[in-house]
């Protein structure tokens, strides 16, 4: 073989060699962009908030739907009065709520019942309004597992109305959730 075959054969051994390179480098690349989609989209948008592992005391779980939504009225009704929407971070983690009212309301939202508030910027504060539906869920989450660590099922309600665990915060999230929850991505 002649010095110039030799050479035309290196050059194209090279030539393959960097062709291979690059196209494993593509390759990398490509699974590298398809990783980063898919982690962004499994951060996209979370899931809502599970209730099959949420149960209350038999008295509260055996109210109809109709009367679900009185009761739920009737604890609305000095929401809707306090000014909320005003009040600064410190006085919304005031605890002011009591189990039995949060229960109430914890089943409206297992039982997929939705509550209407009507005017929901004169009612809510900001933090609520602006808040994304990410924010929602996640604020939910944490109060149902609050829920379910600090809730005794075998407490009377009488028990319950005595339980001021709950803030305005709290108290809050869900009337927003549950007025809101319906409108969120599945």
């Amino acid at each position: 073989m002649s010095s110039l075959a030799l050479v035309i054969a290196l050059l194209i051994l090279i030539v393959i060699i960097l062709l291979l390179v690059l196209l494993i480098s593509n390759l990398n690349k490509k699974n590298k962009i398809v990783k980063e989609r898919k982690s962004v989209q499994e951060v996209g948008t979370l899931a809502m908030p599970k209730t099959f592992n949420l149960f209350f005391p038999s008295k509260i779980e055996s109210i109809s739907n109709r009367e679900l939504h009185e009761i739920a009225k009737k604890v609305f009704d000095p929401f809707k009065y306090i000014d909320y929407k005003s009040m600064n971070l410190k006085e919304l983690d005031k605890k002011e709520w009591h189990s039995w009212q949060i229960s109430i309301l914890l089943l409206m939202y297992k039982r997929g019942e939705e509550f209407f508030i009507p005017n929901q910027e004169k009612q809510f504060h900001s933090l609520f309004l602006s808040s994304s539906e990410n924010d929602m869920k996640s604020l939910m989450t944490m109060i149902i597992k609050k829920y379910n660590n600090y809730i005794d099922l075998n407490k009377s309600k009488d028990e319950l109305c005595k339980d001021y665990i709950w803030s305005n915060k709290d108290a809050s999230t869900i009337f927003y959730f549950l007025a809101n929850y319906k409108n969120y991505s599945k």
